[in-house]
């Protein structure tokens, strides 16, 4: 997983390079992502690569196109456009007001 410090930290990740500590905290970051998104995997995908806040801002995939690219090689892999979800991680993404 790519944790940078501070995530590491949120997820409380003391050594991000020992293996089993950045999967574990890389794993709690997507299932973070998957609650404030509330199963919408691929605005989860494009946060994991470009924030949270860049898919809030532009309501959705960030015009990015290492972050396009990045979610259309996941989605090759994953297939799956949705999720299940632990609501009580996090509240949802204002945003998603703004889509559904």
């Amino acid at each position: 997983m790519q944790l940078i410090p501070a995530t590491a930290e949120r997820f409380n990740v003391k050594n991000a390079y020992s293996a089993s500590q950045n999967i574990k905290g890389g794993v709690a970051y997507l299932r973070w992502f998957l609650s404030y998104f509330r199963g919408d995997v691929i605005l989860a995908i494009a946060a994991y690569n470009a924030g949270e806040r860049a898919v809030d801002k532009y309501d959705g995939i960030p015009p990015y196109k290492e972050t396009q690219a990045y979610v259309k090689k996941v989605l090759i892999l994953c297939q799956l456009k949705r999720h299940g979800y632990d609501e009580n991680i996090t509240h949802a993404s204002p945003m998603l007001k703004n889509i559904r």
